[in-house]
């Protein structure tokens, strides 16, 4: 429900603030005192794409408050946009100098088509150009569902599937379950069916990967120890090397230093009593010490222990994990959890077939289910629309179209979201002419006529939105005028009203009158009351002023009000 609009500098409307009732509103004026201003305003701050050849350098601001319903406030918060006490403040900037807009949701920047498509089926504007809900298609079908009793969401709601069968009240809801089951039942099909086109290779490449990881016989921290094993072998080969060349110069043969020092030795022994001679002596004895428990060290050293260790074969290993990793791309760790990666894969594909046959007769069950579902609804769609048809025919006569026909046009299609019906409303303002869709034969003010008739049928069965009227009382006058207004006053204990009127007796009904003026090619808008509201009714009435056109008025508001 909007609760009031503030305008300021938008085109020839300076400033002006309005708080709408929650009942019927009704707007006024003289022709050309820009009322179609107000409309424009209303669209454009709903999102409504500009029109930049219309602003100059302006500045415009518009300003919506509008009282959002609990539903609402989860799909603004789903943007970000918080809500507090259901009240939402809608403010749009038009820069014309710099061709700019924004639009701000309480304060949050927001995309124009964002806000269309939350509110456009909270606020409806049907005017000549604006009644563009019923040309919708899903629309259409909504409203026949509603009057079937069928619950049917709007189109915020649709992707909402309740996970549940329903009784025949909430047949379509429990349909949409089923074709969303359905939907993912068929996908997992084609699916598989495209598997089933590449299994076969696909499935030995899986087991041929297995195997190979599976012959590894990989181990977590193999890696680390063969490393370390490689080093310590390259190291016992040094020693050898060491110990080889040690025998060979110390003690391998007559030349050897050993015998050499020997002989040394031996030749000096009578040097001792010289005293000179006596230290290198001793010298001599110890190094021979020192080399024969050198031997004897290297002699207890054990290279048993490392004979059956190959290095080739640790840097072979080594070598072989190295390629493995950097073929799949994987450490030794992931390698050993993709193995059993592969085993489910292989066991799942394995079952392939199975599977497939298993959904196939799923997809067999659920989408005769689906069909006699979709029958069910099409059946009561068709006969709920005998009685819809006929409703529609005795409003649009009491709303000054009698010679009108109208056809609820039924056409099958391959089954969908909404069944398998596509419905649409057809039209004939005369019955001389054939039936045609509404865009193609209705006018501005026949659209808003047939809007308030299809609001009236289904009243009560949807949420409270806001409806705006214009050119309503296009070709009509006297006891048809005063039957609309009974309509829009009536239409009004269900939804708020706001209508656009040049007749007294539309006006005379609401219980909110605001009146628009133009002097000096400036626009005015503000709420009249009391005995403004009399003269303006009286001037709407003769054109002037005079004291039988304010009895008349007086007349046509005492009336009002007692009905």
């Amino acid at each position: 429900m909007l609760l009031s609009l503030r305008v300021k500098n938008f085109l020839l409307l300076k400033e002006a603030y309005l708080e709408f009732s929650n009942g019927f509103n009704v707007l006024t004026g003289e022709t050309g005192a820009g009322k179609s201003l107000l409309l424009k305003a209303l669209s454009l701050a709903l999102g409504d794409r500009i029109d930049w050849e219309i602003f100059s350098d302006q500045k415009s601001i518009i300003e919506l408050e509008i009282l959002i319903p609990d539903e609402y406030v989860k799909i603004f918060e789903n943007y970000g946009i918080e809500i507090e006490n259901n009240i939402l403040n809608l403010r749009r900037i038009i820069e014309g100098e710099k061709k700019k807009s924004r639009i701000y949701a309480n304060d949050n920047l927001v995309l124009s088509k964002t806000i269309n498509e939350i509110l456009r089926n909270l606020i409806e504007i049907h005017g000549q150009y604006e009644t563009y809900k019923l040309f919708d298609e899903s629309y259409q079908m909504e409203i026949i569902d509603r009057y079937a009793k069928s619950r049917v969401f709007e189109s915020d709601y649709q992707t909402k599937i309740i996970d549940k069968y329903a009784n025949n009240e909430d047949l379509l809801e429990e349909y949409r379950n089923v074709y969303k089951h359905w939907i993912e039942i068929k996908n997992s099909y084609l699916e598989f069916q495209e598997k089933k086109e590449r299994y076969n290779q696909e499935l030995e490449f899986l087991k041929y990967q297995l195997n190979e990881i599976e012959n590894a016989n990989l181990r977590i921290g193999e890696e680390e120890e063969l490393l370390k094993r490689l080093e310590y072998l390259k190291k016992i080969e040094q020693i050898k090397e060491v110990k080889f060349l040690i025998d060979e110069l110390i003690f391998s043969s007559e030349d050897s230093v050993l015998s050499k020092l020997s002989l040394i030795l031996r030749k000096s022994q009578n040097l001792n009593e010289i005293d000179e001679f006596k230290e290198i002596s001793n010298k001599i004895e110890n190094v021979i010490y020192e080399i024969k428990e050198l031997k004897e060290i290297l002699g207890n050293f054990e290279f048993e222990d490392y004979e059956n260790e190959n290095i080739n074969v640790i840097q072979e290993r080594l070598f072989f994990l190295n390629k493995l990793k950097k073929k799949y791309g994987k450490s030794i760790e992931e390698l050993i959890n993709y193995k059993e990666e592969l085993k489910d894969k292989i066991k799942k594909m394995e079952n392939l077939p199975s599977e497939i046959e298993n959904l196939t007769k799923q997809l067999y069950d659920t989408e005769n289910y689906l069909n006699k579902l979709a029958d069910e609804i099409s059946k009561r769609r068709k006969t709920a629309s005998k009685k819809f048809r006929s409703e529609m025919i005795k409003y649009l006569k009491e709303l000054g179209m009698p010679d009108s026909e109208f056809i609820i046009n039924f056409e099958e299609i391959p089954i969908g979201y909404n069944g398998k019906d596509k419905i649409e409303f057809l039209f004939s303002s005369n019955k001389e002419f054939p039936v045609k869709p509404l865009k193609k034969v209705a006018s501005g003010g026949e659209l808003s006529r047939l809007a308030l008739a299809l609001k009236l049928i289904i009243a009560g069965k949807e949420s409270p939105s806001t409806l705006i009227f214009d050119e309503i009382d296009t070709g009509i006058g006297g006891q048809i005028a005063l039957k609309v207004a009974q309509k829009l006053k009536e239409l009004s204990k269900f939804y708020q009203i706001i209508v656009i009127t040049h007749l007294p007796q539309i006006a005379s009904f609401a219980q909110k009158h605001f009146l628009i003026t133009k002097k000096d090619n400036i626009t005015d808008i503000k709420e009249i009351k009391d005995n403004e509201r009399i003269i303006e009714i009286a001037r709407m009435l003769s054109g002037i002023v005079s004291e039988e056109s304010l009895e008349h008025a007086k007349t046509l508001l005492f009336n009002s009000y007692a009905l």
